[in-house]
Formats: structure tokens, C-alpha cells, sequence
């Protein structure tokens, strides 16, 4: 607890009103993110009235593409152009119109190898367009992304959560705006998160080119730069997205997609309490990396920080188990009886975030020391661990249990990453 003080008082002295500015900063990004985490829970009702749990199935479905192809499209240069951003012998503007041009040619690459795949009949129709859409989603979303990674290193959390919630309003609009025609075909409720993409994405890259961060031209040593830090976080980024989405892709092969679909609204009401540890993470590691550089003690005093939050984090399960069941009964108000299976998973789902909580506290010590390949090979493990234990509980025992396999992943997760960090 003393070094806890302690490095609540180094951030004072290393800039003024440091602790006060990140505590708003993220009660800020908290709200911004409470706010953007309802459009998913809002539609939940909504869609499980009008939609079969098949139909709903597909609509997840997508949504597991667009985790899987997000880090693969843009190669996670994002991480990158965050981590440059500190770096004043570097041009982030030609780094961003780089990370752009890599998009671009990814994005041509695997649509060539979807369209292949589907002309020798290796993926159904469906599939495939499944897949092209998550591909153009992607590609809309991009500079919005790296619009608001911007903001976050600016540390401007009001600019962030304004821009975020015109992503909410738009989706919300669009999605709405297709309500007759989604009774009948769940991609056209997609349809409307593409274009709500599109337009936020080319708000953000006029934005950006506005402000000087697009040099329009791209090189070959920023290219080198971008993949030679970013190919391990391609993995940790895709073995992170297996971590939660795992469970979804073992359900979707070996069980029914109505547990798909149960295990799916699970994980997005779960998800709501991740916001916090998301929001104190966007808020402190600006401040972390631009200091760990000037002066190496700063992790000294974060790491204990980081012990006693989690600390913290995982007492909090308890609160939850006291008053999940009145959660339950007021959730099962807004969700049709088809899809009451969910309240099987929560549990888990909701003490796995709350331990991810305890490995975002950790990330940011493997980040300022550069550590992205062991970084990389621990969160392939634990989405290793995390696919074989759902595979297991499934065939073996029952799909109401697979949740745990997501939190048993998360807590190898958690535990390596804090133990990488406490080394010197």
C-alpha cells in the first residue's frame, strides 16, 4: 500500500495535477465506453425478438469475423503508430499513410484468397460474403481507429468519448433505419453497421489529413518499422480475440447455434464490466510510456500500483455473486425466453473480465519494455488452453459450461503477464 501512495505521489511531482487529471481522464473514458457498450446491449431485446437464435447466429457470427480480421487487415500497425507517436525522431504522419497502404494490400490479399476459397467450394456462399462485408467494415473503421488511438496519446478523453458516441448515434440510426427489412434477413442489420463505418471512417480520415497526421505516401523503412514491431501483436491481438471468441467458434462446430447464440449475449453483457479496467488503462498509459523512457523507476512504483488493483479486481467478483441474481431476473425482462440460457455463462464470462482487468494492469510494463514477442506467445497459449478446454467441456460435459474455459484462459493469461512483469 506504501508504494501505492508512493506512486500516486510520483505522478504529482512529474506533472502537475497529474493524479487528478488521470482519475477524470478515466471516469471519462469510462463513460465513453459505458455509453458505446449499450448500442450491442439496447439491440439485444430487438433482436432476439425479431430473430431466430440461427438468425441471430449469423449476426455473431459476423461480428467474430470482424475480431479476427481486424488485427490480420491493418497488421496491428496501430500499436505501432501509439507507440511512435512519443518518438520525436519519427514522422508519425508517413507511418499513419503507411499503416494505410498496408490495409489496402492486406485487405486485396485476403479477399483474393476468400474469392478463391469459394470458387473451389472450400467455404459456402454464405461464408464468404460473411467475410467480404467484415473485410469492408474493416477497412471503413480503420481511420477512425487510428483517429481515436490519436486522441488517447493526446489525452484528450472528451474529444474521444464526443467521437465515439457519433459512431454510436450512427449505427444506431442506420440499424434502425433498416428495421423492416431486417425482420427478414439479419446482414441487412449488418449493413447498417457498415455504413455507419463508412461515414465515421472518412469523417476521421479528413480529420486526419486535416491536421497534418496523412503525408500520402508511403515508404519502405516505416513499412519495415510497422511489421517488425507489429507481426508478434498480430498474434497477441488475434490470440486475444480467440480468448473470448474461442468458445463462439467451438460452439459453432460442435454444439448448436442457439448455445452460439446464448454464449453470445452472455459475453455482451459481460463485457459491461471491463469498462472500468478499459478506461483506467486508455487514461494512465500515456502518461506510463512518455515517462518510462526519462525515468526507468516509474515501473517500479507502477507495479505495485498494479498489484494492489488487482487485488482489488478479483475481491470484486464477490460483490457481483451477491447481487447476480437479481441481474439475471431484470435482464430476462428484456430477452426472450428462446435465449434464457445465457444466464449459465455469465458467471464466468464475468469473473474472466474481471481477471482481464489484472492483465491490462500488467500489459503496459511488457509495452514500455517492448516485450511484444513474449507478450505474443503467452496470449497464443492462453487461447490455446482456452480452445481445447471449451472442446473439452462441450464434448464431455455440457455447453452451459464453456464460459469457463474463457475464464480458465484469462487466468493463465493474467498470471504469466504479471509474472513477465515483475522482472527486473
Amino acid at each position: 500500500m506504501k508504494m501505492s501512495v508512493e506512486f500516486i505521489a510520483y505522478m504529482n511531482v512529474t506533472s502537475p495535477f497529474r493524479r487528478n487529471t488521470i482519475i477524470v481522464n478515466s471516469l471519462i473514458y469510462t463513460f465513453g465506453n459505458a455509453l458505446n457498450a449499450l448500442l450491442p446491449l439496447l439491440l439485444i431485446p430487438y433482436l432476439t425478438n425479431i430473430h431466430t437464435p440461427e438468425q441471430y447466429a449469423k449476426i455473431a457470427f459476423f461480428q467474430m469475423l470482424v475480431f479476427i480480421l481486424t488485427p490480420i487487415l491493418g497488421i496491428e500497425s496501430i500499436s505501432y503508430i501509439s507507440r511512435t507517436y512519443f518518438d520525436k525522431k519519427k514522422n508519425i504522419n508517413e507511418y499513419i499513410s503507411t499503416s494505410l497502404f498496408i490495409l489496402i494490400l492486406s485487405s486485396f490479399i485476403v479477399t483474393f484468397i476468400i474469392f478463391i476459397f469459394d470458387f473451389i467450394s472450400l467455404i459456402n456462399n454464405e461464408i464468404a460474403f460473411a467475410f467480404y462485408l467484415a473485410i469492408i467494415y474493416c477497412i471503413f473503421i480503420y481511420p477512425y481507429n487510428i483517429f481515436i488511438a490519436i486522441l488517447i496519446n493526446r489525452e484528450e478523453p472528451l474529444r474521444y468519448t464526443a467521437f465515439s458516441l457519433s459512431l454510436f448515434f450512427l449505427s444506431l440510426i442506420c440499424i434502425l433505419g433498416l428495421y423492416k427489412f431486417a425482420e427478414s434477413d439479419p446482414y441487412l442489420r449488418v449493413m447498417g453497421q457498415i455504413v455507419s463505418a463508412f461515414l465515421i471512417g472518412t469523417t476521421a480520415l479528413t480529420m486526419l489529413a486535416k491536421s497534418g497526421y496523412v503525408a500520402l505516401r508511403a515508404t519502405s523503412n516505416c513499412a519495415k518499422d510497422i511489421v517488425s514491431f507489429s507481426a508478434p501483436l498480430v498474434v497477441h491481438t488475434l490470440s486475444g480475440a480467440m480468448l473470448g471468441m474461442g468458445p463462439q467458434l467451438v460452439l459453432a462446430y460442435f454444439g448448436s447455434e442457439a448455445a452460439m447464440a446464448e454464449y453470445s449475449i452472455a459475453l455482451q453483457v459481460g463485457s459491461a464490466i471491463g469498462l472500468i479496467s478499459v478506461g483506467v488503462n486508455k487514461a494512465i498509459t500515456p502518461w506510463l510510456i512518455r515517462n518510462y523512457e526519462s525515468d526507468p523507476k516509474t515501473l517500479n512504483y507502477y507495479r505495485v500500483f498494479a498489484r494492489n488493483c488487482s487485488v482489488f479486481l478479483l475481491l470484486s467478483f464477490l460483490i457481483y455473486i451477491l447481487f447476480e441474481e437479481y441481474l439475471i431476473n431484470f435482464l430476462i425482462l428484456f430477452i426472450d425466453n428462446s435465449h434464457v440460457g445465457f444466464k449459465y455463462h455469465l458467471k464466468w464470462i464475468v469473473f474472466g473480465f474481471l481477471i482481464n482487468g489484472v492483465y491490462l494492469l500488467y500489459l503496459n510494463i511488457l509495452i514500455c519494455k517492448k516485450e511484444t514477442s513474449i507478450l505474443a506467445f503467452i496470449t497464443a497459449a492462453s487461447s490455446i488452453i482456452g480452445l481445447l478446454s471449451s472442446y473439452i467441456i462441450i464434448v464431455n460435459f455440457d455447453s452451459n459450461f464453456v464460459a469457463f474455459a474463457m475464464t480458465l484462459a484469462f487466468a493463465f493469461l493474467a498470471f504469466s503477464v504479471a509474472w513477465r512483469a515483475q522482472i527486473q
